[in-house]
């Protein structure tokens, strides 16, 4: 079992900016390259592994982080409210979506 684990809210701010400097980046990168054509199957397939993985990270932080007594707590939870229970359904859809879209991709060229 998870022991309570608490995280400073500092520290779990800055992996937020740093992923939002990352996504940043990626989609800069990525409508560049949309607005010079470039088509190409495994572009297609990492931007779907790219929001998988995200969608799943949401879920799997909606389910273990808790607010509490100031600061953030990783646990196992002991009760979830709303919000928690609409935001891991919703993570792990899109995340399923998106895995599945990996493999439905096919190569343009044919």
């Amino acid at each position: 079992m998870m022991d309570d684990k608490l995280i400073p809210i500092e520290y779990f701010n800055k992996i937020i900016v740093d992923s939002m400097v990352f996504l940043a980046v990626f989609l800069v990168g990525s409508l560049i390259l949309k607005h010079f054509k470039f088509n190409s199957d495994l572009f297609e397939r990492a931007i779907s592994a790219l929001k998988a993985t995200g969608y799943a990270l949401l879920a799997a932080g909606a389910y273990f982080l808790t607010y509490e007594n100031g600061g953030l707590v990783a646990a196992w939870p002991q009760s979830l409210s709303l919000s928690q229970c609409f935001l891991i359904f919703l993570g792990a859809f899109e995340a399923v979506s998106n895995f599945v879209a990996v493999f439905k991709f096919r190569n343009s060229d044919d």
